[in-house]
């Protein structure tokens, strides 16, 4: 991926999924002001960053080739596997929760909450 047209990916992204700069930062665990960065062409996504962005690109709809992403197939991660019942039983959630570092540990507890979970 070194020919991407980071800065056109990242405005049709924007009106696809009709976000803000703001919302789609938040969306990514960024900041504004680097999806800005990005939008004008000052700078490029890191690979963290990426890994988001190509599955939002994906549900959008995106034509990833017609920027320079010649391979990239969304695959599920286990977590969302096991909620969308790919995966059998609440001792395999356990299992892969027990296993994370504690930051992502945060993420779900923090996305069950939002949930109502």
């Amino acid at each position: 991926m070194k020919d991407v047209d980071w800065k056109s990916f990242v405005a049709e992204l924007l009106d696809k999924l009709i976000l803000t700069q703001g919302e789609l930062a938040e969306r990514l665990g960024s900041a504004q002001q680097t999806v800005s960065n990005w939008k004008n062409g000052s700078r490029k996504p890191g690979r963290y960053a990426i890994r988001k962005l190509l599955p939002l690109a994906s549900e959008a709809g995106l034509n990833l080739k017609k920027y320079g992403i010649e391979e990239y197939e969304h695959k599920p991660s286990e977590i969302q596997k096991i909620s969308e019942g790919k995966e059998a039983g609440l001792s395999t959630l356990i299992n892969l929760y027990k296993k994370m570092p504690a930051d992502k540990k945060r993420q779900i507890v923090e996305f069950a909450k939002f949930q109502n979970l």
